[in-house]
């Protein structure tokens, strides 16, 4: 089967080597937005862990509401690690 100009039939091997290059770039981008995710998440709550600390340090009532604030978030797995780490 020949490929015509319209694009409509592909040869074999003309398919066999373009899906693949579809399929790497889906789960490449898809890495990427994830691990951006998880990374600015991270971010996120080390920066909330700090405040968490400077408000014990000065004696504040709201440190509840903060903590509040990060068990909201989408993975407590990783809200753990950092803390223990912390």
């Amino acid at each position: 089967m020949n490929a015509t100009s319209n694009g409509n039939t592909m040869t074999t091997e003309e398919r066999s080597r373009a899906v693949p290059t579809v399929k790497v770039t889906k789960n490449v981008a898809a890495r990427r937005k994830t691990t951006y995710m998880y990374y600015n998440w991270i971010r996120t709550v080390s920066f909330r862990i700090l405040s968490l600390k400077s408000v014990f340090i000065y004696g504040q009532t709201d440190w509840l509401l903060s903590i509040v604030d990060i068990q909201r978030a989408p993975c407590p797995l990783i809200f753990f690690i950092s803390l223990v780490s912390y």
